[in-house]
């Protein structure tokens, strides 16, 4: 009979060895990274770098826009706050 503690060593060896085999035959699994919604749609329906430059254009001018907003909102906070 074999006490706890060797049958426990005995199972890590036998794990470690799985390992080692394991790692050693090709891996047949699709990765797990993230496809993005204009990968999944294929080329045919991709951005030109027209499209991208005008819908980064928009964007850019929301930002500018908010950030002037966010001055002006600023400004008269010091102005109405501090008599």
């Amino acid at each position: 009979m074999i006490t706890r503690k060797e049958y426990q060593n005995s199972q890590k060896r036998n794990y470690i060895d799985d390992d080692f085999i394991k790692r050693d035959e090709p891996v047949d699994q699709p990765s797990l990274k993230r496809i993005r919604p204009e990968e999944k749609k294929g080329k045919a329906h991709a951005m030109t770098t027209e499209q991208k430059t005008k819908r980064l254009g928009r964007r850019l001018n929301w930002a500018i826009a908010f950030l002037i907003l966010a001055i002006i909102i600023v400004y008269l906070i010091l102005i109405y706050v501090n008599p």
